[in-house]
């Protein structure tokens, strides 16, 4: 499994008399949910921005349910850039999502075992381009505004710009192998969510992003983005009834 964040660790002294209890010290205690007295309402981004997330699509990319292929969306950066960007600004303005933006169409990978069994494959989610796009501009703006007022917790290493996995293994094994060291027992307490992100219940997210400052025509663009969603999975070109989503985020 993959560590996200500093695991609870416990140190016990094994020092003290036997007669005495053991001392029980914790260390990095998960922090509880920070919040701050700025808040956010609003996403500010130029044409400039738009043209430059465009021009970072990946051509080699499945296009989404609209039919527009990220290469002639990159292609025409510059001639699209504008009109895309009233767009966005009115999606946000209003605080809604188009329908069409909100369907995904589902691709299953193989992984393993048997290919009769539907809990084998991996599902891939294909949404509009030009949507995944204002996404990354949204979170571009909730990261800065989460960094700059502290409400991201230092020991968070998951989807975190310059850190890794490896860099949360390493300093959780010199923190064990040092009090390893100085005879202590360390006990680590480990957590895997299982399909965290198709399980995110959705006014769940939306009161945690409010209690950290996100509010206005921001937390209801949110709310519009991740309510009234629908998917039909996608085999050999053809396509299944959609169904509606009632949790999990895209």
């Amino acid at each position: 499994m993959y560590l996200w964040t500093i695991p609870h660790l416990w140190r016990t002294n094994l020092s003290r008399p036997s007669h005495q209890s053991s001392s029980l010290n914790i260390s990095l205690t998960p922090s509880h949910t920070k919040s701050c007295p700025e808040t956010i309402s609003t996403v500010v981004f130029f044409p400039s921005d738009v043209k430059t997330q465009l021009l970072s699509l990946k051509t080699d990319s499945a296009m989404g349910p609209d039919n527009l292929h990220p290469h002639m969306l990159k292609e025409c950066a510059s001639q699209l850039a504008y009109p895309l960007y009233l767009i966005f600004r009115s999606s946000l303005s209003l605080g809604y999502v188009p329908a069409k933006w909100k369907v995904s169409h589902v691709t299953p990978i193989y992984k393993k075992g048997s290919r009769c069994d539907p809990l084998n494959y991996r599902p891939i989610s294909l949404t509009p381009i030009p949507c995944k796009s204002l996404e990354r501009l949204v979170t571009k703006a909730l990261f800065g505004f989460l960094q700059d007022n502290l409400i991201l917790d230092d020991s968070q290493y998951g989807f975190r710009a310059e850190r890794a996995v490896s860099d949360q293994l390493i300093l959780t094994y010199n923190l064990v192998t040092l009090w390893y060291d100085q005879g202590s027992t360390v006990d680590l307490i480990l957590f895997d969510f299982v399909k965290a992100f198709d399980r995110v219940h959705h006014q769940t997210l939306l009161d945690k992003l409010q209690s950290v400052g996100i509010s206005g025509n921001l937390l209801q663009w949110i709310k519009s983005f991740l309510l009234d969603r629908s998917m039909r999975v996608s085999v050999g070109g053809s396509l299944s009834n959609n169904v509606p989503i009632t949790s999990g985020v895209p």
